[in-house]
């Protein structure tokens, strides 16, 4: 990932400041229907976004499925 230290640092500022880090995560259907869901995240310094959820979840069926995911 190519980015100046600034933005770097802002991003990872940001990502920091919910105690809790909480975010959305939204995934599509199989059926092209989306579905977002509150999820806690971690992160790491190279800025990779973890999440943990059951198999048996739709969330973890959607992905599966389709790859592409947003987070917020």
């Amino acid at each position: 990932m190519h980015m100046n230290k600034e933005t770097l640092e802002k991003i990872i500022k940001f990502l920091s400041e919910d105690a809790q880090k909480l975010g959305v995560v939204s995934t599509v259907t199989t059926d092209n229907k989306p579905e977002s869901a509150f999820m806690y995240y971690a992160f790491d310094k190279d800025l990779n976004i973890y999440f943990a959820t059951r198999v048996a979840s739709r969330k973890y069926k959607n992905f599966m499925e389709n790859k592409h995911i947003s987070f917020a």
